[in-house]
């Protein structure tokens, strides 16, 4: 799977729609996205999208470039109720070490509340921000 699951499935429905003659917001410019690795995680790219008519085949043709993005940040995709889809290789790796589970998978935190984690993840931001950096342990509540 190259997008993640949650914008996979109205995937089909934004092409249906734009192939029907809908305004089409994201043709001609770049659009952040995310795309999926092997390994499950989520990363940032940049998604430029044309299309063109084919008069050979009678046929709308849509065309993209994908630009994956490199910086530091971390993501996390939730849906509409606050359950977790799916997040970054190192907002993984920093709920596994702040929690403490080394057995912690990626599938075990999909499909959890994001309410769960709040305590813990406004307690590192008051400590990054009062100590300017983001090596500080905290404490699972």
């Amino acid at each position: 799977m190259l997008v993640p699951e949650i914008i996979g499935n109205v995937h089909d429905n934004i092409i249906k729609f734009m192939a029907k003659g809908g305004e089409p917001k994201i043709l001609n410019s770049y659009r952040l996205q995310f795309g999926m690795n092997k390994r499950g995680f989520i990363f940032p790219l940049k998604l430029f999208v044309t299309f063109f008519y084919d008069h050979l085949v009678s046929e709308l043709l849509f065309s993209s470039m994908l630009l994956r993005i490199r910086n530091s940040y971390e993501y996390m995709i939730l849906n509409k109720g606050g359950w977790i889809a799916d997040l970054s290789e190192g907002f993984y790796c920093f709920l596994k070490e702040t929690l403490g589970y080394s057995n912690l998978t990626l599938e075990n935190l999909k499909g959890i509340n994001i309410a769960l984690f709040s305590t813990i993840l406004l307690q590192y931001i008051a400590n990054y921000e009062n100590e300017g950096r983001g090596d500080q342990k905290i404490t699972a509540v």
